[in-house]
């Protein structure tokens, strides 16, 4: 492939033809293993006809995934912020008088 002629090598060439499709009711779940398993980077996506709806990459997959763990972040800190500041009133001792006297004795 290095001594390739871009002028005269026709595209089907260099074409990938392990074309691997999922149905469109996949789930990102469904898509990531049907990546792992046939080893490629983008899947055709169909309807139950056979028709293509289009293509979905693994930077597609990656930046819905990163959308779920950023909700998810989001909702595990709430929750920590939360359960810290119940701790805190559950932990911190009640206020203690203290007494100081007016005037400190001279010692002789």
């Amino acid at each position: 492939m290095r001594d390739l002629n871009v002028s005269t090598t026709r595209i089907s060439a260099i074409a990938s033809n392990s074309l691997v499709a999922i149905p469109a009711t996949a789930s990102v779940h469904e898509a990531v293993s049907a990546m792992e398993k046939s080893g490629v980077r983008r899947l055709l996506v169909s309807e139950e006809d056979g028709s293509v709806v289009g293509f979905v990459s693994a930077g597609d997959l990656i930046g819905a995934i990163a959308s779920e763990l950023g909700s998810l972040a989001s909702a595990l800190r709430n929750v920590i912020t939360r359960e810290s500041a119940e701790r805190a009133a559950l932990c911190t001792p009640p206020a203690r008088p203290v007494f100081l006297p007016l005037s400190i004795p001279a010692i002789r």
